[in-house]
């Protein structure tokens, strides 16, 4: 550990690792998903904007398009 008691190297890296886990977890969850591939790669981007701050919901969607329950 570093002089005074904080590793941020240490921190850094685990919050990095925790990220990456995280990510994977949500890409194999949406990955799963009875639905079009549109549809996940949609979802995908709503995620990305979201965690950006950057999302902003779509007036239309696709024809036919229902949510799922």
């Amino acid at each position: 550990m570093a002089p005074g008691g904080s590793d941020h190297f240490g921190w850094d890296e685990l919050g990095k690792r925790v990220a990456t886990a995280h990510a994977n977890y949500v890409i194999e969850k949406v990955d799963r998903l009875n639905c079009p591939t549109w549809q996940k790669l949609e979802l995908l981007q709503a995620v990305i904007d979201t965690t950006k701050g950057t999302y902003k919901p779509k007036e239309h969607q696709k024809p036919g398009w229902q949510p799922s329950r």
